[in-house]
């Protein structure tokens, strides 16, 4: 699980993409490891919190080239386009954001004009010429402004399966909330590690986002590859 930057300040104030980490942030964050994991057995889910500088986009790759594994993201991620429109074009780590070369960048049309893509300010941002192609089993993004182009630059194979948001009509923006879009990665999680498919665990994940009056809802991609799960197979 990657949490670069802190979900939000105990007062409900989210602090974006801040290298300067304060401890009320990281005892939030570890706060949300902790209640995570209390709800699983060792046998169940082995969780691996990794958050603010522990979250480094090397960590990430190597994560996603570990087989049976499921790698959770949870961040603003980092978006291109004219106001309005912003989509993600990378993810955004600690000192690095990683974005897929195919993704042509936004220019900006002026002073007042916020669509740009740049990193967080002291970031770097690193090219991957083929995009994401993951070992791990289960990739989970939780960001704003996930389009069809970004995922298209998941390469999957049989047996993978990417969950992402699906923003709801009267949310052009692409927005979510990350600090309740937490409790809804906790909620797939735990169906996961208890031997649920991931057309399961997104169940729980949407009665999670209704609960939480989310303006998305969560999907599987590709379509047809909701039946993927970590049940161990009997001879």
């Amino acid at each position: 699980m990657f949490i670069p930057f802190a979900i939000t300040l105990p007062t409900g104030v989210n602090s974006g993409n801040d290298y300067d980490i304060e401890p009320g942030q990281r005892a939030v964050v570890a706060a949300y490891y902790v209640n995570t994991v209390q709800y699983l057995g060792p046998a169940q889910l082995a969780l691996y919190p990794l958050a603010f500088e522990r979250a480094t986009a090397a960590r990430f790759l190597g994560a996603l080239g570990t087989t049976n594994t499921i790698v959770g993201y949870i961040d603003h991620g980092l978006e291109e386009g004219p106001p309005g429109q912003a989509t993600t074009r990378a993810l955004c780590f600690w000192r690095w954001c990683l974005a897929p070369s195919e993704l042509r960048t936004w220019v900006r049309q002026g002073p007042d004009d916020p669509g740009e893509l740049l990193p967080p300010q002291g970031a770097q941002l690193a090219v991957l010429p083929n995009g994401f192609t993951p070992k791990a089993k289960v990739v989970i993004l939780a960001a704003c402004g996930i389009d069809a182009f970004f995922i298209a630059q998941w390469h999957l194979q049989d047996g993978q399966a990417l969950i992402v948001p699906k923003y709801n009509d009267d949310n052009p923006l692409m927005e979510i909330t990350l600090n309740t879009a937490s409790t809804e990665l906790e909620a797939m999680l735990l169906k996961l590690g208890k031997g649920g498919t991931v057309d399961e665990a997104v169940a729980f994940g949407n009665q999670a986002a209704a609960a939480n009056n989310s303006d998305y809802r969560w999907q599987v991609v590709p379509t047809g590859g909701g039946g993927v799960s970590f049940n161990a197979k009997t001879q």
